[in-house]
């Protein structure tokens, strides 16, 4: 039985990856931030590390923020993205005034 040999337009997988990479950042940094969330608001103060979370809120926010732009456009995403931004700029108050307690 001869063996097949298919080809396979590369070219179309790079530009995929490329489209579907904005949706990859807002799910991930969805995740991350929930999780995070999760256990900043119930682990022990002095166990929270400031600079580190200091660095996740802003970069989340940043990626948020992106993602506004980004997904401009598609129903329901801006939203979404907005609602996400909201909890993380609401945190950072909250943190602010935890902060001198650890």
């Amino acid at each position: 039985m001869p063996v097949r040999i298919y080809a396979v337009q590369f070219d179309k997988v790079s530009k995929l990856s490329k489209d579907f990479e904005p949706f990859r950042q807002l799910w991930i940094t969805t995740s991350d931030w929930l999780r995070w969330h999760e256990s900043w608001m119930n682990d022990a103060l002095a166990d929270i590390d400031a600079e580190k979370v200091d660095k996740n809120v802003s970069e989340s926010y940043k990626t948020i923020h992106k993602c506004v732009k980004v997904f401009g456009n598609i129903p329901g995403m801006p939203g979404l993205c907005i609602q996400l931004s909201c909890l993380m700029r609401l945190f950072r108050i909250f943190y602010v005034l935890t902060v001198p307690l650890t």
